[in-house]
């Protein structure tokens, strides 16, 4: 078995390589002749990162933001990237590893790789492969029970930029009537609801949250029909944490004519051309930075001053997290609203205000917030 995945793995990475011999590969680059590297040393050979990505990029969050941030490092450092999915292995634990047993094989200086559904391979094969320089994005692994002196994990406070957007959605409000749509019952997402209760509050202690749970991470019809629900209640601002659910809570706001937050990536921009009347109702977004973060530290590796074995949570103070400022904040957001939101921000940035986290909460605790802010 091992054998047939390391060939399958390695037939894979030589097409990719002639393809991007051809000019085909978008966003890799190897450098020109003459081309100094980010030390400022001609004769350095070039970096070679490979970001993993167990499935496949399109998700519109981290993934894609991933894949985005290093090649774009790629492009500008003269390094050579190299993005692998590895499609739909069923949660296969046996493939996932034999993937990635034969990507530390291959001559990567650096690993990049969404190790959520991962983890534990990594806490097993890490430790052989003590040469494997590996950076899980959007995950925090366990370096206190593990061997993972090779390793870094980063993690965004979802909690704060969505303090920001709860904060915004409270000030755009007319009825003073907010949704959140969640694609599951999941730590993650409910700290996206629990940092989203809490700005709103901030900026309206009177302020009342509809919550609602799809139940899925891909099922938009069924986000469209909670978010048509909370609409027809009173929520005039809404905000998806929705996963690939987010589109159906677009659709009716659209529909609808009312606001809906965009979660991890700039919807507004990437729709005003393919929907602008979607983009039209998105007065913002609430992003994790892992394009830049993941760029930076591709950096500091190059410079050789990256320190593993060790553990990032990025916040507002970090640059790891926030609100997008664009065309669409600019006309659908009243200056002296954005005024607050940057106040808002420096006030996180400097710690006098802390947004408390549902990360470890218990399933009674979550639903105590929920039930606390109803209608």
């Amino acid at each position: 078995m091992k054998k047939r995945w390391k060939q399958w793995f390695a037939i894979v990475f030589a097409a990719v390589m002639l393809f991007s011999a051809c000019g085909g590969t978008p966003g890799t680059s190897a450098p020109a002749p003459g081309t100094e590297s980010s030390t400022g040393s001609s004769a350095k050979e070039a970096l070679k990162i490979l970001v993993l990505i167990p499935g496949t990029r399109g998700d519109m969050s981290v993934n894609d933001l991933a894949a985005r941030g290093i090649e774009q490092y790629g492009r500008e450092h003269g390094a050579q990237v190299k993005v692998f999915e590895t499609g739909d292995l069923a949660g296969d634990f046996a493939k996932y590893e034999s993937v990635y047993r034969d990507a530390f094989e291959e001559d990567w200086d650096l690993v990049f790789t969404n190790s959520k559904s991962t983890r534990d391979i990594l806490y097993k094969i890490l430790p052989e492969y003590p040469d494997v320089r590996l950076i899980a994005y959007d995950d925090e692994l366990n370096f206190e029970q593990n061997n993972l002196a090779n390793a870094i994990s980063v993690t965004y406070k979802q909690n704060e930029c969505s303090f920001l957007a709860g904060a915004l959605a409270a000030k755009l409000s007319k009825t003073g009537i907010l949704g959140v749509v969640g694609c599951l019952e999941s730590p993650v997402i409910h700290d996206f609801m629990y940092g989203f209760v809490q700005g709103a509050q901030y900026a309206d202690p009177e302020v009342k949250i509809l919550n609602s749970t799809v139940g899925s991470a891909t099922d938009a019809l069924k986000a469209k029909e909670l978010a048509i629900a909370q609409i027809k209640q009173g929520a005039d601002v809404l905000y998806p944490p929705a996963a690939n659910g987010v589109i159906g809570v677009l659709e009716a706001g659209a529909a609808e004519k009312v606001l809906v937050i965009g979660v991890d990536s700039d919807r507004a921009s990437s729709l005003k051309g393919s929907n602008p009347e979607i983009a039209e109702i998105i007065p913002t977004s609430a992003v994790k930075n892992v394009s830049e973060s993941l760029y930076r530290l591709a950096g500091e590796f190059d410079a050789g001053t990256l320190q593993f074995g060790r553990h990032l949570n990025l916040g507002v103070k970090e640059d790891g997290v926030g609100l997008v400022d664009n065309e669409f904040y600019q006309k659908l957001v009243p200056e002296e609203t954005r005024a607050f939101i940057d106040e808002t921000a420096g006030k996180l940035s400097a710690g006098e205000i802390q947004v408390e986290t549902a990360l470890y909460m218990t399933a009674e605790e979550i639903e105590k917030i929920r039930e606390s802010v109803r209608p």
